[in-house]
This record gives C-alpha cells, structure tokens and sequence, in this order.
C-alpha cells in the first residue's frame, strides 16, 4: 500500500459497493493494496502477539524473583534476629583463681583482654 490516504479511500469504496449490494470490483492494483494491507495487519498482530508474549514472560520471572527476594529477606531477617539474640545474651564465668603469688595480676590481665574485645564483664 502506497499509504494511509490511498488505503482508506479503498476501504471507503469496497462499503459504499457493499451498502448497495453492488458486486465487488476491484482493479488489479487495488486488489494487491488491499492484500498489502491485510498482510501489514496481520504482521502488526503476529508481532503485538510475540511482545504480549515475551511481556507475560517477563512479568512471570519478575514475580518469580519478587517471591525468592521476600523468602531471602525473611531469612535475613531471622538469622538477624538471631545474632543480636546471641550478642545480647547474658553468660556468667567464674574466672578461677590464680594460687600462685601475683594471682590478682592474672585476673586483672584476663579483664583487660576482656575489655578490648569489647566484651561486658562486671565484678562480683
């Protein structure tokens, strides 16, 4: 088809001769832009089909990987909770006493070294 004008005035000629019941004449040109057309239609739909096609695709992997990221966020979130669980958690140690002499030396290292690794350690 040549373009848009010629094709509408072809349609517009093929329903006044169907109004009237007239026989549909066509000269060989207006047959072949009419099959141009038609064949530009149905291009137009075939390839509408593979883009709806590979948008569903798409769409369906998208909500595939929304669930697998809300599954790992919520596992996450439990060995989150988890770890501030176990860092929060209170332990009693009884450091042993030292029997030989400088003993108090010995517990007074263990708290130092206690202290810079960031553990909380009270006294009795």
């Amino acid at each position: 088809m040549q373009n848009d004008i010629t094709e509408l005035a072809l349609i517009a000629k093929i329903k006044k001769q169907l109004e009237n019941f007239d026989t549909l004449v066509l000269k060989e040109d207006e047959a072949n832009a009419l099959v141009e057309a038609l064949e530009k239609a149905q291009s137009r739909d075939v390839i509408q089909s593979a883009k709806d096609y590979h948008f569903d695709q798409q769409a369906d992997r998208i909500a595939e990987l929304d669930a697998e990221l809300e599954r790992e966020r919520e596992k996450s979130r439990r060995v989150m909770s988890r770890i501030a669980e176990l860092e929060s958690r209170t332990v009693t140690v009884k450091l042993p006493q030292a029997v030989s002499t400088g003993g108090q030396g010995y517990q007074e290292q263990v708290e130092r070294i206690l202290t810079a690794a960031g553990i909380k350690w009270e006294a009795e």
